[in-house]
């Protein structure tokens, strides 16, 4: 579900423009958008991140991030077998439990 004001943006983060996702953004000023979720092709940019693209033929190009959100990003590649394991769900109850957003840190799950 989209929020109220945000539409889905074809960005991409490298010159070639070989790597192109769609993702929901806000838009805040000319050029100038609030990333709505986090994408998968740059592991610099965060959800709530503002960003400055540069639009041509319908292609977002990223240009620069304004201000980050201060949120951080995660991302692990596991295996089918760790994906299903007993410590992949306890650790998934404990973040479900504490929320996701708030001040906690990941310490806190521990």
């Amino acid at each position: 579900m989209l929020l109220p004001g945000t539409v889905g943006l074809h960005i991409c983060f490298d010159e070639q423009g070989r790597e192109i996702e769609v993702l929901d953004v806000t838009r805040v000023d000319k050029d100038i958008y609030r990333i709505e979720e986090t994408p998968i092709f740059n592991p610099g940019i965060a959800l709530g991140d503002i960003i400055r693209v540069s639009e041509r033929e319908g292609i977002a190009y990223y240009i620069e991030t304004v201000k980050k959100s201060g949120l951080v990003r995660y991302a692990w590649l596991l295996s089918k077998e760790a994906a299903a394991s007993g410590e992949i769900r306890s650790f998934t109850e404990r973040v479900t439990e504490h929320g996701v957003g708030g001040s906690r840190s990941s310490a806190d799950c521990w």
